[in-house]
């Protein structure tokens, strides 16, 4: 099927050129974004996110059972994504795109709607626009791999100028501790959030119930945390249990917007709990 971009829809991508360049500020661009928290105090927060789903509805489906802050992120163009996506929003889930980015190694697991490094403006603010298109609804990104393309500074103010465009906001999955994507996003006027916590790099029900600790404790102390996941059956065994707890605890389970722009993180309190 041929991709065919509206002539109208040049002029706004030559405008995100200009914004990621600089020519334009970012603040002139366009009005500010509405996941904007407000300076009231608020209690202990975490969200978070189930992303690499699209390729298997069984596990999809367990997933739209957790309690819907809990965000479904949703590879572009797998067999399931647009399902996926109208029961996640029917059902009261944020849904985000899980965009593939380059990484450092292994891209041959990224799938279908890659961006690389290797494309130019022109192709990646095209390929960009295929993935958002593809699931009807999101809020969001977040970056599946990413350790090279989120490096760049260059590829990320073009990410980020659609983005803006677009009105949605940004989650970096923070797949390498030299990322500059939240920078970027919010040097240009992007909503975004980063990732504290990898809840199942070891695909191990103790190792998950380990990285859940670490999560509430880097809520308590910083006020809010995020943690993304995957829709293994270990890690829903583990948050089907512990997340009805939460409440006792005196702990929000949010929708990942409520996350958006806490940026008084401290940065060495970033777990950097292994690649995704």
């Amino acid at each position: 099927m041929i991709f065919v971009i509206p002539r109208f829809y040049y002029f706004r991508v030559l405008f995100c050129l200009l914004i990621s360049v600089g020519i334009i500020p970012p603040a002139m661009a366009k009005k500010d974004s509405p996941f904007v928290l407000s300076n009231e105090q608020t209690p202990v927060q975490i969200a978070i996110i189930i992303d690499d789903l699209g390729t298997n509805w069984l596990q999809a489906k367990r997933v739209l059972k957790l309690p819907r802050a809990v965000a479904t992120s949703i590879l572009p163009f797998t067999p399931h994504a647009k399902k996926i996506a109208r029961f996640s929003k029917s059902a009261g889930h944020p849904v985000l795109i899980h965009i593939p980015m380059e990484a450092d190694e292994k891209n041959e697991l990224l799938g279908p709607g890659a961006l690389t490094e290797a494309m130019g403006f022109w192709a990646l603010i095209k390929q960009l626009r295929r993935n958002i298109v593809d699931i009807p609804g999101a809020e969001g990104i977040n970056n599946h791999m990413g350790s090279k393309l989120t490096r760049d500074s260059r590829e990320m103010r073009w990410v980020m100028a659609m983005l803006r465009w677009q009105d949605l906001y940004f989650v970096d999955s923070r797949t390498t501790t030299e990322t500059v994507a939240a920078s970027v996003a919010t040097s240009m006027g992007v909503a975004n959030t980063s990732r504290d916590v990898f809840l199942d790099h070891a695909i191990d029900e103790k190792d998950i119930n380990k990285q859940f600790d670490r999560l509430i404790a880097l809520a308590q102390k910083q006020g809010f945390a995020l943690a993304i996941g995957h829709p293994h059956k270990e890690t829903l065994n583990v948050l089907e249990k512990r997340l009805p707890q939460l409440k006792s605890r005196g702990i929000q389970l949010v929708p990942v917007s409520q996350l958006l722009n806490r940026q008084t993180r401290n940065v060495k309190l970033m777990t950097m709990t292994g690649m995704e």
